[in-house]
């Protein structure tokens, strides 16, 4: 990743294309350490190649 983007940084404020399974990960809310019952959904996916990621024209 960074041979071909640079830092990190680099990526900030730039729109991306990612290529890779989309799925709906479940993210359990915590009080003092302990899950509190409620929870929320995000979209993961998982990359492993830099090749895996375009930026947009």
């Amino acid at each position: 990743m960074t041979r071909r983007f640079g830092s990190p940084e680099a990526l900030k404020g730039k729109t991306i294309f990612v290529t890779g399974v989309a799925k709906k990960q479940k993210i359990l809310l915590l009080t003092n350490g302990r899950p509190n019952g409620k929870f929320y959904f995000q979209t993961h996916i998982v990359v492993k190649f830099a090749n895996q990621i375009q930026l947009a024209p």
